[in-house]
């Protein structure tokens, strides 16, 4: 599943557009990346846990 797929997806189960969906989308993976490369860890429960 590439992200447009991703988008798609979401856009059409939230009932949000698709450039809104992308914009939120853009800014969660950008929050996990930063998170990461400082150390942090993500834990996203029922889902998994991220570290670097």
């Amino acid at each position: 599943m590439s992200k447009d797929d991703i988008v798609s997806a979401i856009a059409q189960k939230t009932g949000n557009t698709k450039t809104a969906t992308e914009t939120f989308l853009n800014g969660f993976i950008e929050t996990v990346k930063e998170t990461l490369r400082k150390g942090g860890d993500i834990s996203l429960v029922g889902f998994g846990t991220f570290n670097y």
